[in-house]
């Protein structure tokens, strides 16, 4: 999602990633060294852009584009893409996308889907998009799964109606726990366990403040099940349905 204000969050670590870490996983959860000459990617609901812009960096000759429901991230993402002649940026929401049936190659849609209406409808917009033998990503809430910025939204059940600095404070505020227990923990484990060492690390403050009010500030917010994603993507025709982590799903057009 985009912020109203990024200038008061981190979003580029968002995920506790670097943007040459993301780029990494994107490849090895399509299973693949680079993308194909002429192929078409999409990062759907693409937020700061960051996903989509290592995929254009890393192969200038694949044609990336970034859709996003709000105009101020995609200003943000076409400032950035100014020296890219391989990125299309067009606002759009997932349920009208502007797209013809059939354009794309790869589709990547991670943490939206689940924000928008129906969760459902919006996969289905989405997958008309995608070439036959084509693949797609999407990773969606678990409903099976409590992590501290979902408990922190129980909580808060109707933070999206407050003002942006209402749903920053709060975010800054309900941060503080989660950041100190992480890093107590990360350090325990750091010498419990010292060959974990090389695969912990300690997420900046502004981003767990990002991620909290990422969870706090959309008005939807659905959680679903592995059996209802996997069932979504086999009545839309996928096959080779893989689950990755909680809760990822990629599969292959038929």
């Amino acid at each position: 999602m985009v912020v109203k204000k990024k200038k008061f969050l981190e979003p580029k670590l968002s995920s506790g990633k670097l943007p040459a870490e993301r780029y990494k996983k994107i490849l090895n959860i399509f299973n693949l060294k680079s993308f194909p000459k002429g192929s078409k990617f999409l990062d759907a609901g693409c937020g700061n852009g960051i996903n989509g812009l290592e995929v254009a960096k890393n192969n200038p000759d694949c044609l990336v584009f970034m859709t996003d429901v709000s105009i101020k991230g995609l200003l943000e993402t076409r400032e950035k893409s100014l020296d890219f002649k391989n990125v299309i940026s067009l606002q759009s929401d997932l349920d009208n996308l502007i797209f013809q049936e059939n354009f794309f190659d790869y589709v990547w849609c991670e943490g939206v889907l689940h924000h928008t209406p129906n969760t459902f409808n919006a996969l289905k917009s989405l997958s008309n998009c995608v070439k036959k033998n084509g693949k797609i990503y999407i990773w969606l809430y678990p409903n099976y799964r409590k992590s501290y910025y979902l408990f922190i939204r129980d909580l808060f059940v109707c933070s999206h109606k407050l003002p942006f600095w209402a749903i920053y404070l709060l975010s800054v505020f309900t941060a503080i726990p989660y950041y100190f227990f992480n890093l107590i923990y990360i350090n325990i484990k750091k010498i419990v366990i010292p060959s974990s060492r090389p695969y912990l690390k300690k997420r900046p403050f502004l981003s767990v403040v990002f991620s909290i009010y990422d969870s706090l500030n959309p008005k939807y917010q659905y959680r679903h099940s592995k059996k209802e994603a996997k069932g979504w993507l086999t009545d839309l025709g996928y096959a080779s349905i893989k689950l990755v982590g909680d809760l990822g799903l990629v599969a292959k057009k038929k």
